[in-house]
């Protein structure tokens, strides 16, 4: 996911998780989108710092192409 690839460590049905997981998040409005990694980290305790990060990063860039996808 680093540099817009998805690394191994988080496979797909993973990576749809955490978006679900953060795109969930946003619409309940309770944290800051963009301090999010902490929250990802206590609802997927295996991930690490970085790989929390790396997930956060992926979703920001690609969440106007899946929020578009969805209201269709």
């Amino acid at each position: 996911m680093a540099e817009s690839t998805k690394s191994g460590f988080l496979r797909e049905p993973r990576l749809q998780d955490c978006l679900v997981f953060l795109d969930k998040l946003r619409k309940s409005g309770v944290t800051n989108m963009f301090d999010v990694r902490q929250t990802l980290r206590a609802a997927f305790p295996d991930l690490t710092t970085k790989q929390a990060a790396e997930v956060v990063a992926y979703w920001l860039r690609t969440f106007t192409v899946r929020a578009h996808k969805e209201a269709s």
